[in-house]
């Protein structure tokens, strides 16, 4: 039989989303008194358990299953700490399971035993092939330690986009790990330029990288998304379906046109453009599905896409939605009395309109050529 590691690892995740830029946010929580480097900012995870730790320390087992298991324990951890919500949140939950494993860590056949275990968890949606699936993070590990890092990108396509913004508030289930007196129950999303000037981050978590460095890892692990053949100069209605594309791939401020231009270099001096994605940004009291006029940002700007190409920009308004509504048939529906969505449907419809008279007055492509444009993934 193998004698004990001296040294029990530790795992952990380090979760990352885009911001309305072109930077990421890493999510910190705030460590607990009785923890060492007790009121500093670290990192989801913690150390292996008991079996994890005998098979990580096996040499007996592969490094693919080492990998596995450490990947497995980062995941647990990170779970048991921000797997709870706030009372009355309304987020999705994603199951989880973690396959059993017996794995022998010794000549005399002596084995260790990860039991199955499945339930559901208020996180993004694709940590649950954390485990299994190599190619969901990155690691690294901190210099001259066994402590291993696991790098993850919320993507809205994968984790939707309810995940991107404020209203998923992580927060440890029962307690004790985390001190839930600051930030939001004790979680705190900051820039990836933390990691280079804060000084009340866990000692550790400071050496672990520079911001270059994961931003290059988090462009890694970003989905591929469909590659546009037009560019944001080639006439007001490219711009208007490269716009569409922006929300619908997620990507927002980084959309990029066939040039390699994002919006956010392409809206930097174009006021209605950058009041008008800051619009859509926001969260609307308006849920219809579909590509209707009172829809999510994606479907609508579509919408307006189609509706320009079909109507032309004087006659556009004329186009009717999945539901066979005009833009006006919206504004004057009274949403069965509720005046909040009455309130932000018409304003929706002024913004509209001032956008795309905005747009209107640039010179248009040939329609030829327009017609000639097609796109690729």
């Amino acid at each position: 039989t193998s004698d004990q590691p001296t040294m029990r690892p530790g795992a952990f995740v380090l979760l990352l989303r885009p911001t309305d830029g072109e930077d990421f946010e890493v999510l910190l929580q705030y460590r607990a008194k009785h923890l060492s480097n007790p009121q500093t900012w670290g990192l989801v995870g913690g150390q292996l358990e008991h079996d994890e730790w005998w098979i990580y320390d096996s040499q007996r087992v592969s490094e693919d299953l080492r990998q596995r298991v450490l990947r497995r324990a980062a995941l647990r951890e990170a779970l048991e700490e921000m797997g709870g919500v706030p009372e009355g949140s309304k987020m999705p939950y994603t199951p989880i399971i973690f396959e059993p494993l017996c794995v022998q860590v010794a000549a005399d056949g002596q084995a260790m035993r990860l039991p199955r275990q499945e339930r559901r968890w208020p996180v993004p949606a694709g940590l649950s092939f954390l485990e299994n699936d190599p190619h969901r993070s990155k690691q690294l590990r901190v210099e001259n330690s066994h402590t291993y890092v696991f790098v993850y990108l919320i993507d809205p396509l994968r984790d939707g986009e309810i995940f991107m913004g404020d209203k998923w508030q992580p927060q440890e289930p029962r307690g004790g790990e985390v001190d839930q007196s600051k930030g939001n129950f004790g979680y705190q999303w900051r820039p990836l330029s933390c990691f280079e000037s804060d000084e009340d981050l866990q000692p550790w978590v400071q050496r672990l990288g520079q911001r270059h460095q994961l931003q290059q890892l988090a462009l890694q692990l970003e989905l591929p998304r469909p590659k546009p053949e037009i560019g944001w100069k080639d006439g007001p209605l490219q711009e208007l379906q490269l716009l569409a594309l922006a929300f619908e791939s997620g990507l927002q401020w980084r959309q990029c046109d066939q040039n390699g231009c994002t919006l956010k270099e392409w809206a930097e001096e174009k006021e209605i453009l950058k009041s008008t994605v800051k619009y859509f940004q926001e969260e609307l009291p308006m849920d219809f599905k579909g590509p209707v006029w009172s829809g999510k940002a994606a479907r609508v700007l579509r919408l307006c896409a189609d509706a320009v190409q079909k109507k032309g920009w004087n006659d556009w308004e004329e186009q009717r939605d999945l539901k066979k509504f005009t833009l006006k048939d919206w504004e004057d529906w009274d949403f069965k009395g509720d005046e909040v969505k009455q309130k932000a449907m018409k304003e929706r419809g002024l913004l509209l309109r001032q956008f795309l008279r905005a747009m209107e007055v640039c010179p248009e492509v040939p329609a030829e050529k327009a017609a000639a444009r097609r796109w690729k993934t």
